[in-house]
């Protein structure tokens, strides 16, 4: 399992290099690090992900590499209440082939067979594109039909980028780290979508190239009319 390079550099770029995976090694504690040197016995190659998963709250994590040599299985297994997390995360030139991203519903079936439970869930992970950019990519890099089947076949199908991304959302209080699990759970194509959001209207003007816009946000309630009515007066 080759994910990324471990890099020094803690700033967000548009031009992260194209084999930065996530979060680089030094973000976080020397903690983590240990833990999977130590106990999960993690390749330098694929410590970043563990890293990652460790971050943002699994615990019982298990890299399959150790394991299952010479064998097409999945990368990693995540161990929970709810029940068995299997991963594949590929690193590829350009976007998924629908056997790809169909190949962990074969392991989820044996998985399923072997505990004799439906209690697993499939995720397939891609670095696409990964000689570009990441804002240059496609985004998202899956067909309707991709997305439809994973629906169908209850597995997720997301990118390495929206991990990325998801990391700033959670450190910046966008997204706690307990929905971000739940949403890494539902099959199809995963959004990290924060449990308490309002929906807004559709915006009314814009201004500045799209970097200006205007809300109507009276009839959204989060703004009463009686706070609007004092604000007049004291205007006038």
């Amino acid at each position: 399992m080759i994910l990324a390079s471990l890099r020094p550099s803690k700033r967000r770029s548009a031009n992260l290099s194209s084999n930065l995976f996530i979060i680089n090694y030094f973000t976080f504690n020397d903690y983590y690090s240990t833990i999977c040197i130590n106990k999960y016995k993690i390749r330098p190659t694929g410590i970043s992900f563990i890293i990652y998963l460790l971050w943002l709250g699994f615990t019982n994590i298990k890299s399959m590499d150790e394991f299952l040599v010479d064998t097409k299985e999945e990368d990693i297994q995540i161990e929970m209440e709810a029940g068995l997390i299997i991963i594949e995360a590929k690193g590829i030139g350009g976007t998924s082939r629908d056997d790809e991203c169909s190949q962990i519903s074969k392991i989820r079936s044996r998985r399923c067979e072997e505990r004799n439970k439906f209690d697993v869930i499939a995720l397939y992970i891609v670095n696409h594109q990964r000689h570009i950019p990441p804002l240059e990519r496609k985004n998202p890099p899956f067909t309707e039909n991709q997305v439809h089947d994973a629906e169908l076949e209850k597995r997720g199908l997301l990118t390495t980028w929206d991990l990325y991304n998801l990391y700033f959302n959670v450190e910046n209080g966008m997204i706690s780290k307990k929905r971000a699990i739940e949403c890494l759970m539902k099959p199809g194509l995963i959004k990290f979508i924060p449990d308490k959001i309002t929906k807004l209207n559709l915006v009314k003007e814009i201004y500045q190239n799209g970097e200006v816009v205007i809300f109507d946000l009276i009839s959204t309630g989060l703004i009463p009319r009686s706070l609007l009515r004092r604000s007049i007066l004291r205007h006038e």
